[in-house]
């Protein structure tokens, strides 16, 4: 997958209306498009693991920040009282999430290199993703 894909997507999504040999133009933009989607379910694909303040209960969460597993060391059984085992354990799923947000973030950056300039008022939609992204 080539970098900026995202950009590629809308110039030739662009060129389709601005020229007549438009096939060419229609097939850059499937291209960059599959990279597109390739990109977003690579990161969601991925597992992201996160850990209390112990370091003794481990969450693995998926890309789309399912959870997916919570594993309690025998340590944590032992040291931690049974009323913290719950927000420990929280703790975990927590920063797993987190990890999952920021993978995914950096999976797009890689994708798109800057911002894109949109026709009329529309809002890129990657800027609204980065924004929203950030505020977790």
């Amino acid at each position: 997958m080539t970098k900026d894909a995202y950009r590629r997507a809308m110039e030739a999504v662009r060129e389709v209306g601005r020229t007549e040999a438009y096939e060419p133009a229609i097939r850059r933009a499937q291209e960059a498009t599959r990279d597109l989607v390739a990109a977003v379910a690579e990161a969601q694909d991925r597992t992201y693991e996160g850990f209390d303040e112990t370091a003794t209960i481990v969450a693995v969460v998926d890309g789309a920040g399912e959870l997916t597993d919570v594993r309690i060391s025998a340590r944590a059984v032992r040291d931690l009282p049974a009323n913290l085992l719950g927000t420990h354990c929280r703790q975990a799923v927590t920063a797993a999430r987190l990890a999952a947000a920021q993978g995914t973030r950096a999976s797009l950056d890689d994708v798109v290199a800057a911002p894109v300039d949109w026709d009329g008022d529309a809002p890129d939609p990657i800027t609204v993703f980065r924004e929203a992204v950030r505020g977790l």
